[in-house]
């Protein structure tokens, strides 16, 4: 990898100090220029495509960029960086997607490094914890003599959230990359089938199932669960995660400025076709691209509503329409006293009701506790977005004090944001249900397919051991080098 080496760091330092950076990259965001497009009866030709601009997506074309590579990106919505997303008009600037970066991140904070965008610890959290149940809370001191704690005698001791761990066996995958071979596949079953067989009663199953990434706990593959608990476990020979300084975003706003005049934003995609040598793409608003080589680099929960002339094979258009894309709802409260200390019920929340997991985030000024970030998932998150804005700020809010009446007049709602209701991510994780890492994944994961020489696929979604960010940035830069590859 050493040959591909980028200029735009050099680029970008003689025109922002370190001192202004972050105050350009915000204001580059808000008064980028508009780019003439090209007249609906014509078609603007690149060496290479990407759709999406997201994390892997211009992680992909600042690698080809650099390599000399004509480079061209079509983003649907009217914003840059995919599900990284820091609510910077929000105080405190929470991030909404993309929080931590893991101590194993190596793509990522290669990335971060060279784009000249600083990490840092999390601050010292308070980890006390509020444990509710049926309306009813507890301190994580009481839960193991509560009575609202209806666990198995030798489970009583473990708060809701630490319960998976206990039955997760990550022995079987050898490495992280044993997940894809047939000695796992037995495991490519439901979780919960996992869990039964693994003794979890009903109890367990319920209160484990809250706090998954999946729309339901029947519908998520164990092997996938015990693939990430794995790459966890690598992970934590590298020490504690860190964040980036001053959100997330500031990463793909430095992406965004060294490909200013690459990204196309507000072009939707309807078809992709394949014509002879090239691939020509027809956005919704008819304006025509072409390219000799494409990356595809947006969810697969958005990409399911693009048609391919030649059709894709029919287990990868299987993948395309039915892996698992988690229905998440994020919402953020700020703190104006701090009530935890009235009732000592803790700070953070878990509840098995509406509001189910709530975190204390710091300022980013060097205040604890300012601001509250909470997590609605799976079938809550969807019933939670089905209601208008009003209505779920009332119904939300309504349920904390229901549950910690010391928060009333003493919380605020900030913001709620819907990862599902968003029309490109339709969800916030990619998950396998169950059969599909043994039938489907393999395939998916060679990245190389007959009837479309040219096109690979990038996302946190072709992740092979790693996750999140991470997974997003390496599968970026693995596209990238793919297409170095098929065009030499």
């Amino acid at each position: 990898m050493k040959h591909i080496k980028a200029n735009i760091d050099e680029l970008l330092m003689q025109k922002f100090t370190r001192r202004n950076f972050t105050k350009t990259i915000i204001a580059s965001a808000v008064f980028a220029p508009s780019f003439i497009n090209p007249s609906r009866g014509s078609i603007e030709h690149s060496d290479v495509l990407v759709i999406g601009a997201g994390l892997s997506g211009m992680n992909a074309a600042r690698t080809l960029k650099s390599e000399g590579y004509n480079v061209r990106i079509l983003e649907a919505s009217n914003r840059y960086g995919g599900r990284v997303m820091t609510l910077d008009d929000i105080e405190g600037s929470p991030d909404a997607g993309g929080l931590q970066v893991g101590a194993g991140y190596a793509h990522f904070k290669t990335l971060a490094d060279e784009m000249n965008v600083d990490l840092e610890p999390f601050p010292a959290a308070d980890t006390s914890l509020c444990i509710s149940i049926g309306g009813e809370s507890v301190s994580q001191k009481m839960w193991a003599k509560s009575y609202i704690n209806k666990l198995p005698e030798n489970l009583k001791h473990l708060p809701p959230p630490f319960l998976l761990s206990k039955f997760i066996d990550t022995t079987p995958l050898g490495d992280t990359l044993t997940w894809l071979e047939d000695s796992a596949h037995n495991l490519d079953i439901s979780l919960e089938q996992y869990l039964i067989n693994k003794g979890a009663n009903e109890e367990v199953r319920r209160l484990i199932s809250v706090a998954l990434n999946t729309l339901d706990i029947n519908e998520l593959s164990a092997l996938n669960e015990i693939r990430k608990y794995r790459a966890y476990e690598d992970e934590k020979e590298f020490g504690p995660s860190k964040r980036v300084m001053g959100g997330t975003s500031r990463i793909t706003d430095a992406l965004a400025i060294s490909l200013s005049n690459e990204i196309h934003k507000n072009k939707p995609v309807k078809l992709i076709e394949f014509q002879g040598n090239k691939y020509v793409i027809t956005c919704k608003n008819g304006e025509r691209y072409s390219s000799n080589t494409l990356i595809i680099a947006i969810p697969f929960s958005a990409l399911r509503h693009v048609n391919f002339a030649p059709s894709l094979p029919p287990n990868i258009q299987k993948i395309i329409n039915n892996i698992g894309y988690a229905p998440v709802t994020a919402y953020f409260l700020k703190v104006k006293r701090p009530f935890w200390e009235e009732d000592g019920l803790g700070v953070n929340m878990w509840s098995d009701g509406l509001t189910e997991r709530i975190f204390t985030l710091d300022d980013r000024k060097g205040g604890n506790n300012q601001i509250l970030w909470g997590l609605i998932n799976g079938r809550k998150a969807i019933e939670f977005d089905r209601m208008p804005n009003e209505q779920q700020k009332k119904v939300l809010m309504e349920e904390i004090f229901k549950i910690r009446p010391s928060a009333r007049g003493n919380l605020e709602h900030l913001h709620t944001h819907s990862w599902s209701k968003s029309p490109y991510s339709a969800g916030a994780w990619s998950y396998w249900k169950p059969g599909q890492i043994k039938n489907l994944a393999p395939e998916l994961i060679k990245n190389s397919f007959k009837n479309h020489p040219g096109l690979f696929f990038a996302g946190e979604h072709m992740a092979k051991f790693s996750a999140g960010m991470e997974a997003a940035c390496a599968s970026g830069s693995r596209a990238a080098f793919e297409v170095i590859d098929f065009t030499s």
